[in-house]
């Protein structure tokens, strides 16, 4: 049988509590004075792999953090519930749909007069859009333990949430916030199936003319890769445009006009905010050729039988090179201009 001594229990914890403290690089500071990243959303540190969110646990405090959380309601359906001292944890989405058990345990009172719930509740938000409440994804308001005295021991409970709707490769963020400000030791699980991290490939080539003409303004576009959020365009290496994917979107597109003649390497690559477009996948590209068309008629000059007049459909009746447009007359096409043909 092993044995365990001392210090090897002790080095074990360290590296547990780095695990979960440590997360994308970034110290978790648990909310005590409202100076520490999880008070507020935009700087919380983000979990780019939610798996290692399973087991995540911080201690809560009374600290009155209102005003970093939102108010009235406090998200989607959750009628008259405020946030009283919200922690916060931003992830990015791998999973449509993911299911979590938050055990909220030694929860005590918040400290506020006549306001006697404990345990927790918790919202789930795209981004850090908890000014608009309507916009959260998951909202978990009705399961705080109630009435509960301000002299009573402290209490224990656990809440199911589920969140559906996601977006691959966006990120959310998580709002665990304290009943009446009640302060538990939160412990997350993740109870769904795991998630792989990344970009999926191109699904789609890059769509567009490849021969354009000069000052032409064209459309390009390509379908999304799963988990794809921000878009660059990049002209020969050199960045053109940059565009976020609208939810609800699978394309992403690009307007470009083409002024000066020559050949143009077109690329398009993603990234999110824990892919860099300088991991996979690798760019999608086409050559364009910027050619003259001095008439405007769709026919590039080099291969235009009329270049100076206008004429789409390249009429040459009489089969000579030069395009009736621009042609002398020859109305029997013989190759007898009508000045000089005796019939």
């Amino acid at each position: 049988m092993k044995t365990w001594n001392v210090k090897s229990i002790v080095i074990l914890i360290l590296l547990s509590l780095s695990h979960f403290n440590f997360l994308n690089g970034q110290v978790y500071q648990p909310c005590t004075n409202g100076s520490e990243n999880s008070c507020q959303c935009l700087t919380s540190p983000l979990i780019c792999d939610f798996n290692s969110l399973n087991g995540f646990q911080f201690q809560m405090t009374t600290y009155n953090n209102s005003a970093n959380g939102p108010d009235s309601p406090m998200c989607a359906g959750g009628n008259n519930t405020t946030a009283h001292n919200p922690t916060w944890i931003r992830f990015v989405a791998w999973c449509e749909n993911i299911d979590l058990s938050v055990n909220a345990t030694n929860c005590i009172h918040g400290g506020i007069p006549g306001c006697n719930s404990r345990g927790i509740q918790l919202a789930v938000f795209p981004n850090c859009s908890w000014n608009d409440p309507s916009s959260s994804v998951a909202c978990e308001v009705s399961d705080c333990l109630t009435p509960v005295p301000a002299s009573a021991p402290p209490q224990n409970h656990t809440i199911n949430v589920s969140i559906s709707g996601l977006i691959i490769g966006q990120t959310y963020s998580i709002l665990v916030d304290g009943c009446c400000r009640s302060a538990c030791l939160v412990t997350i699980n993740v109870t769904s199936p795991p998630c792989q991290p990344g970009i999926g490939s191109w699904p789609s080539q890059l769509i567009g003319p490849e021969m354009v003409a000069a000052g032409s303004t064209q459309m390009y576009n390509v379908e999304v890769p799963v988990g794809g959020i921000k878009f660059d365009w990049f002209i020969n290496s050199v960045l053109y445009s940059s565009s976020n994917l609208i939810p609800g979107n699978q394309n992403i597109s690009t307007s470009i006009t083409w002024n000066t003649l020559g050949t143009y390497q077109l690329c398009v690559d993603t990234e999110n905010a824990c892919v860099l477009m300088s991991s996979n996948p690798p760019p999608l590209c086409k050559t364009i050729t910027v050619l003259m068309d001095t008439d405007g008629d769709g026919i590039f000059n080099d291969v235009d039988n009329c270049p100076l007049i206008s004429n789409p459909n390249q009429a040459d009746c009489n089969n000579n090179g030069i395009g009736d447009a621009c042609d002398d007359p020859d109305q029997d096409c013989d190759g007898v201009y009508d000045g000089v043909d005796n019939c």
